[in-house]
């Protein structure tokens, strides 16, 4: 298990700040590796729809195959290339349509079986689960029953995470509930665009999941992310396990002022509370932050919050904090904008740069540091962190030199580093992503491995970044000169 706040510190040194028992991993999602759409009883998620029925991804493709993860012999590899990379975690997420395939009901009995060989091939090969409930894969059932949108989740999540505790609570010491829920509303309000959109053409996201925050209005879904969470969290516990479990995987996104006019500073704030706060103060405060339950009101938008509910969030208060990190984003105060609450984002990103977002190591310092500040300093995991940048994957002479990616992964190593020193209550850092994959509307355009994969033959090769953290690793976040 994770060492606490007071080993940390005890066990940091002056030439690392990195604990000899932390948390070095990697992480991927169950639908952008696993394949296996149809297999031994899986019922439909809403991405096998967005991508088999809408055609949602780009160039039409699918995750029907992806990386072929749901075969054993193929996972059995995967596993070896971890074990050689020096990691000693793995973050994955359960298909909740292969565990139930109408999302509620009896459990599928092979479904269940997949997942507990592979938390126990990958305790053989002393690699530890971090086992995400939610990671998007919603089942399609339930979406046509309303999904997020219907306060009926909350008791549909409370039952799909006791099936999961129930069969596999006992062999995890790590479990987390649901992964940047913020995005996964960009994605469904993207889908329906989509639906709604005469051509149905692909176009790309911006970096920034909700580039506009139009998704409030007329949505129930944050609030009812919130109880779903409290109630996996309470299943867990009445179950004694002896593990811990995380509420979500917070995107913690950045939001700068463009300029120093107290206009783009309320506008940056305004941004850091539909984007950040409004997820972290109930969890960490017990209370939606007051400017943003303002400004849904002065939308028409009410959260949907009924006696109790509060009170039962703060009394299933998780044990620790999943934090993904890719980026930080300008804002400027744009009073002619009618639909996106008055708010700017003032980066252009060009063909050339990452496609999460510029990089900003200091920014990931300073994110962690703010959740130390204003969050009490909770135990906190780097559940996701990496890049994808165009050219930077390209096949040479049997290599893969990303240098840009290398540089990225060194520079957030090191900006952890001095969050630790500085005090911040890190536990463990999870690079997204161990292999290329399917990258949801993107298709397999884009890549955020450490292992390069060839989609049509299966192949895995380690990325000079692979050799890279395996160093990160073994010299406590240092690359020695």
């Amino acid at each position: 298990m994770p060492p606490s706040s007071a080993d940390n510190q005890s066990v940091r040194s002056a030439h690392s700040p990195f604990p000899a028992d932390f948390l070095w991993g990697v992480a991927t999602a169950a639908y952008q590796v696993e394949g296996g759409w149809q297999a031994d009883g899986k019922g439909l998620s809403v991405w096998d729809v967005y991508t088999n029925t809408d055609r949602m991804a780009a160039k039409g493709e699918t995750a029907n195959v992806a990386l072929n993860m749901y075969d054993r012999g193929q996972y059995l590899q995967d596993i070896a290339l971890l074990k050689d990379l020096g990691v000693n975690a793995y973050r994955f997420s359960l298909n909740w349509p292969r565990i139930l395939p109408e999302g509620t009901g009896a459990p599928n009995v092979a479904g269940i079986a997949y997942y507990r060989q592979l938390i126990a091939d990958l305790k053989t090969a002393g690699i530890a689960p971090l086992v995400t409930l939610y990671h998007w894969e919603l089942p399609q059932a339930l979406a046509e029953r309303g999904g997020w949108a219907n306060r009926e989740i909350v008791g549909w999540f409370r039952h799909y995470a006791g099936v999961v505790f129930d069969a596999l609570g006992r062999d995890v010491a790590l479990f987390l509930a649901l992964n940047e829920p913020s995005t996964d509303l960009s994605f469904a309000a993207y889908a329906k665009q989509f639906r709604e959109t005469p051509r149905r053409e692909w176009v790309p996201l911006t970096p920034l999941p909700p580039a506009a925050f139009t998704w409030f209005p007329g949505q129930r879904v944050v609030h009812h992310q919130q109880l779903a969470a409290a109630a996996a969290i309470e299943e867990f516990r009445k179950r004694n396990l002896p593990g811990r479990i995380a509420a979500v995987a917070m995107l913690l996104i950045p939001a700068l002022p463009a300029t120093d006019s107290a206009a783009d500073a309320e506008a940056a704030r305004l941004a850091d509370g539909l984007m950040n706060r409004i997820y972290l103060d109930p969890m960490l405060k017990g209370s939606y932050p007051d400017d943003v339950v303002a400004a849904l009101r002065g939308a028409g938008v009410e959260l949907p919050v009924e006696p109790g509910d509060m009170e039962f969030i703060s009394q299933n208060r998780a044990d620790f904090l999943g934090v993904n990190f890719y980026s930080g984003f300008p804002f400027a105060a744009d009073p002619a904008a009618t639909d996106n609450w008055g708010l700017r984002m003032t980066w252009s990103p060009s063909p050339a740069d990452p496609y999460n977002g510029p990089a900003r190591p200091d920014l990931f310092t300073a994110g962690l540091l703010r959740l130390k500040a204003d969050y009490a300093n909770p135990p906190m995991i780097v559940t996701e962190n990496g890049t994808g940048v165009p050219g930077d994957d390209e096949l040479v002479g049997g290599h893969v030199h990303d240098a840009k990616r290398t540089d990225y992964l060194v520079s957030h190593v090191a900006a952890l580093g001095e969050a630790l020193r500085e005090g911040a209550n890190v536990e463990g850092y999870f690079h997204w992503s161990s292999h290329d994959n399917f990258e949801w509307v993107a298709g397999y355009g884009r890549r955020f491995g450490l292992i390069h994969v060839d989609f049509a033959t299966q192949r895995r090769m380690p990325k000079h970044s692979a050799f890279i953290y395996r160093t990160l690793i073994a010299n406590g976040g240092r690359v020695p000169a």
